[in-house]
């Protein structure tokens, strides 16, 4: 199975009988095309960088994938599944839950998130409309579907290399958190519009909110062999893709 191209528009303002110009696009490598090394596994232990332009936001370990390996974590065929990107040849994948609690009176669960944060190319202008954006696809083997993720723009890098846990920010472009969508493997644009305070100079892609707050659908398994059906099992994660990460200034050209 392939990503299919499919755009959806989670959330976002439109304006009837306006036509809008987009400017540059402010994220640096917004498709994870250039790269230091080319990738030969997911990743174990915490590193600064995922890929020049891109930080590891927290002490967690979001992974790499580039078409320059055959390896675990080659596009379009890695650990995860398979799926072609969005943009070129790399892309970004990403825990966004992991082993929620199964119901309200379950014991706390250690609420696991992986992030990637840019500095944008330059500031965000004060009373400026800016549109956010970036495609995010299911991985084939993720074993659940949320109803949370989105982006966090911010003056100040966030950079918690010693956690884990949910980052303590609201994010101000987010998915449509009323539905959860299930499909797997299909590029969906997460999208919307920002009114910048001015000074904003870095953006951050996750799912900021904790395992009692995010929903999610358990998701069926793939027709796999035996074993992968039950190596999936224990992962009980919800392992998102990245591609196409955009912040564009919008001009009005009437």
């Amino acid at each position: 199975m392939i990503c299919h191209q499919i755009k959806k528009i989670i959330f976002g303002i439109f304006f009837l009988g306006f036509s809008f110009v987009y400017g540059q696009n402010l994220v640096p490598n917004p498709s994870f095309e250039i790269f230091d090394k080319c990738p030969d596994q997911y990743l174990l232990t915490y590193r600064k960088f995922l890929v020049p332009g891109w930080y590891l936001a927290t002490g967690a370990t979001p992974d790499y994938f580039n078409s320059c390996t055959r390896l675990q974590v080659g596009v379009p065929q890695n650990y995860m599944g398979y799926c072609l990107a969005k943009d070129g040849q790399a892309y970004a994948g990403m825990i966004v839950l992991h082993d929620p609690p199964i119901d309200s009176l379950a014991p706390a669960k250690i609420n696991y998130r992986e992030y990637i944060e840019a500095q944008l190319i330059s500031q965000l202008e004060k009373g400026q409309t800016y549109k956010l954006s970036f495609y995010y696809a299911i991985a084939t083997y993720s074993t659940f579907a949320i109803n949370r993720l989105g982006i966090f723009i911010s003056d100040d890098l966030v950079l918690k290399k010693l956690s884990t846990g949910v980052l303590n920010v609201k994010p101000q472009v987010f998915m449509d958190t009323s539905v959860i969508v299930t499909d797997r493997d299909q590029w969906i644009e997460v999208s919307g519009t920002y009114v910048a305070k001015g000074g904003e100079s870095y953006i951050t892609i996750g799912n900021f909110y904790n395992d009692r707050i995010t929903k999610y659908k358990v998701l069926n398994l793939p027709d796999i062999n035996k074993f992968m059906k039950d190596k999936i099992k224990h992962m009980k994660i919800a392992y998102y893709y990245i591609d196409l990460v955009s912040v564009t200034k919008v001009e009005n050209k009437d």
